[in-house]
């Protein structure tokens, strides 16, 4: 049994470990109400997942500050390249949580469900 608190409609808004008095109601692990609020819990955390590991090589601070040094036309070649390689692996990145989203997958904190940011891309991103 879980410790369940729903909605007007019955859906399934909270879980806790404990019965929370005139909170929460006593429903069969294998209601689907559960299953459902999962999944719904499951998103979010990879989406947060996805940005922290993006944010961890490259702040959203360092990220307009490379996309105004490379719009200024002062980038190298090598530096236009490695932020091309940061988009790609951003690309990368954004598909690899809507698929893990998709499938609903719990492995989305393992470091091997994620790509690999390019060494030059990192390079640059600790430039700024």
């Amino acid at each position: 049994m879980a410790n369940a608190q729903c909605d007007e409609s019955g859906a399934v808004v909270g879980v806790f470990a404990n019965p929370q008095a005139g909170l929460s109601i006593e429903i069969a692990d294998h209601d689907p109400r559960l299953s459902a609020f999962a999944s719904s819990q499951v998103a979010p955390r990879i989406a947060a997942e996805c940005q922290r590991r993006i944010y961890a090589v490259a702040s959203q601070n360092c990220q307009m500050n490379i996309t105004a040094w490379i719009a200024s036309g002062q980038a190298s070649a090598s530096d236009k390249a490695a932020f091309a390689a940061a988009l790609g692996w951003v690309q990368a990145m954004r598909a690899a949580c809507a698929t893990m989203t998709a499938a609903e997958d719990p492995a989305f904190m393992d470091e091997a469900a994620w790509p690999t940011c390019p060494p030059q891309a990192a390079a640059l991103a600790a430039r700024f």
